[in-house]
């Protein structure tokens, strides 16, 4: 039997768009829709172009109607300084005293210091004198500006008239470009003796119309055909607004002139950018409809070529060449459009998935001592400032497992909050942090006030979030120095914070200002060698420091490193010595710290620290005695008492001392403060009594001098890392 060649239907689609039903349909779609999608773009860019011109022939209106304001104003204050009895009576005699020049000079220092004016001239012909609001008195033959002298002179001036764009003159100061409004006096004589010339600075006129301009656009200002403010190229040849059309049209820019009525014409010239800025937001939609027609027109080409092919595959089908439905032509199709859903699928569960994506590279960042990349495009991340800060905001744990569906949705409503205010900082990720706390890696361009700034909006956030999920919320922010790109450093200044603070009961914001080595150096480990110190613990010392520098001072580690670092642990232990009331020789310290500034190596570093510690040991081996009796006062009546409502007040006034000072010799003794020894301790004694027969959680809280049983639970659970519920099934078991 002879081998058939391949059926045209079993080529498919590839078969259908080789076609000429498929390219004459297509071609001819195309070319309908190209004439189309051309007449709907030229109406919207004529559309556009229109609104342009409309709110520039407002913003012209308003320009026009400002400078006509100003210059109706000057012809006001003309016709009221004429109207002045000063005014009237000199221009009106042939020798006028000196008395009548002094109550003139009064009358006219009301307008002297008006900015918007450069002077107030009178002339007075008969005395044939001018009197400049600004300098003085002038004869006609003495006063700089002679082109006003001649026209006044002449038989050409007017009753009142507009003089623009002249030169201002003076004596001893540059030329000045005026509008001069002169003004007969008296004002209703027919033929006055005198004038009064109002000059308007040009500098007023042009912050005026420049006050007043769109960025980007070109103004023309005229006044009666005469130019008021204009670009260097134009100039008027026969009508102001002909002219500026034409300019405007030969510079390919839009025509917008204001409307009549006033003596002042403004026009806008508006360019194409302008027109092009305006429908720039709108381009890619337009692209994406322009892909979207050509899919379109392809799609329905194909389903006319199809149609128009159905009866060239029956005559196939009977040919033989086809074998029924289920080929493999059917099934390629087929696992195409599977691919295709699965591809789909993929895409929209990695959508969903990119923040949880994003969450797990900011912590990352936030928690390991890497500097940070320029960005993460592909994962939507970007870091386009200079400086970086974490808040990590902290919740305290006072729900049990009864409530833990409650904490979520909390945490949630604390982490879009503040997201939303920070982000009027910079740009803004979250993620969560430990326990019940939520860090935020903010990227801000760097000022002097932007702690300032956190503290400002952080301080109020607290507390609204305070009162929206009725718990206490904390936020404490560390701020790396300007270009640092290693957010660790603003971490740990901010769990420094939170470790200090505690288990806060009110709201509250705390900062760290920039500080390169400052989170590294944490409490506790200052107060261990501190400890040492004081204890001439040599052995436990070295020990402390070798393994502190090999932490946070890798191998490769610069010498200016080392000594900084050195410096502001020596610094840190100093201040701790001296908050134990511990006295310190400033002496041996300023001197340390220079052999420090000096030092040429690691270990130098080292031994100098060192050094100093013995010294300090030689001096001042432990603690009084008086102190640590304090100490052993304060847990005796902890232990006493703790089955009632304790205080660190309380305690600290059965021991007779300052709760303060109390509180720091407690932290050194036992490294807890008095409020965690006292909690710690009623937990303890708690853990018996919950395995009682019929005791109930509430009952065992009160027994312990807690007066809410919810903060029972959140202490038990901090310090066993289970609730009261949990203990009790767990250990009945």
């Amino acid at each position: 039997m002879a081998k058939l060649t391949a059926p045209p239907h079993r080529r498919g689609g590839r078969r259908v768009v080789s076609s000429r039903h498929f390219r004459t349909a297509f071609l001819m779609l195309l070319f309908v829709c190209l004439v189309l999608y051309g007449l709907v773009a030229a109406l919207l860019l004529h559309q556009t172009a229109s609104s342009l011109q409309e709110e520039a022939q407002s913003k012209a209106n308003n320009m026009s109607a400002a400078v006509q304001e100003l210059f109706s104003a000057t012809q006001s204050n003309a016709v009221f300084v004429g109207s002045m009895t000063s005014v009237e009576r000199l221009v009106q005699e042939e020798n006028p005293s000196l008395d009548d020049y002094i109550e003139l000079s009064s009358d006219m220092s009301a307008f002297s210091n008006v900015a918007m004016y450069e002077s107030i001239d009178i002339f007075l012909e008969k005395p044939r004198m001018v009197y400049v609001s600004k300098t003085g008195l002038y004869p006609f033959g003495e006063y700089p500006s002679q082109d006003l002298i001649e026209l006044i002179d002449s038989d050409s001036a007017a009753a009142e008239q507009w003089i623009v764009r002249r030169d201002y003159l003076r004596y001893y100061d540059p030329a000045s470009t005026v509008a001069t409004f002169l003004r007969r006096v008296p004002l209703y004589s027919v033929n006055g003796s005198g004038y009064v010339a109002m000059h308007i600075s040009y500098r007023e006129l042009e912050g005026l119309v420049k006050a007043r301009i769109p960025e980007g656009y070109g103004v023309l200002v005229a006044y009666q055909n005469t130019l008021i403010y204009t670009i260097d190229e134009f100039s008027i040849q026969t009508q102001f607004l002909d002219d500026a059309m034409d300019f405007a049209e030969s510079h390919g820019a839009i025509c917008a002139p204001s409307a009549g009525g006033t003596a002042v014409q403004c026009v806008f010239l508006i360019p194409p950018q302008a027109v092009w800025a305006r429908v720039a937001p709108s381009i890619p939609a337009a692209i994406a409809a322009f892909f979207l027609m050509i899919l379109v027109v392809a799609f329905c080409s194909y389903l006319y070529s199809r149609a128009m092919l159905r009866p060239v595959d029956a005559l196939m089908r009977k040919a033989g060449y086809l074998t029924g439905p289920g080929d493999e032509y059917d099934r390629l199709n087929s696992a195409f459009d599977r691919l295709s859903d699965e591809l789909d699928s993929i895409n929209q569960q990695m959508r969903r998935e990119l923040p949880l994506i994003q969450e797990q590279i900011v912590l990352e960042l936030v928690s390991s001592y890497v500097e940070i990349p320029d960005d993460y495009e592909e994962q939507g991340i970007s870091f386009p400032y200079d400086s970086f800060a974490v808040v990590a905001a902290a919740l305290p744990e006072r729900f049990g497992s009864q409530e833990n569906a409650l904490r979520e949705p909390l945490k949630l409503i604390v982490r879009s909050r503040t997201m939303e205010r920070l982000s009027s900082l910079g740009v803004v990720y979250s993620a969560y942090g430990e326990s019940q706390s939520l860090l935020f890696l903010l990227n801000v361009k760097y000022s002097g006030d932007v702690k300032q700034k956190i503290l400002r909006l952080c301080e109020p956030l607290a507390k609204e979030l305070t009162e929206a999920i009725s718990m206490p919320v904390v936020f404490a922010a560390g701020i790396c120095p300007k270009g640092v790109r290693t957010p660790y450093l603003a971490y740990m200044q901010a769990r420094r914070i939170l470790t200090y603070v505690g288990d806060a009961e009110e709201p509250g914001a705390y900062l760290s200002g920039p500080s390169e080595r400052a989170p590294v150096i944490d409490l506790p480990t200052v107060s261990r060698i501190a400890r040492c110190v004081l204890d001439r613990d040599q052995p436990r010392l070295r020990e402390l420091l070798d393994r502190y520098f090999k932490t946070y001072l890798p191998a490769d580690s610069s010498t200016e490193e080392a000594r900084r670092f050195s410096n502001l642990i020596l610094c840190h232990v100093h201040a701790r010595l001296l908050e134990m009331d511990v006295q310190t020789d400033s002496s041996q310290l300023g001197s340390s710290l220079k052999k420090l500034a000096a030092a040429k190596s690691y270990d130098e570093c080292l031994s100098i620290l060192l050094a100093w510690f013995s010294s300090q040991m030689n001096t001042h081996n432990h603690l009084p005695e008086e102190s640590y009796a304090y100490v052993r006062r304060a847990v005796s009546f902890i232990k006493e008492h703790y089955q009632e409502n304790l205080s660190v007040p309380d305690i600290a006034q059965a021991v007779s001392l300052n709760p303060v000072y109390l509180n720091k010799l407690f932290k050194l003794s036992t490294g807890k403060t008095i409020s965690e020894y006292l909690n710690s301790y009623r937990i303890d004694a708690s853990k018996p009594m919950l395995l009682e027969e019929g005791a109930t959680v509430a009952a065992v809280s009160s027994q312990l001098g807690y007066n809410d049983v919810r903060s029972f639970i959140r202490f038990f659970k901090k310090f066993t890392g289970i609730t009261p519920g949990d203990y009790r099934q767990q250990n009945h078991a």
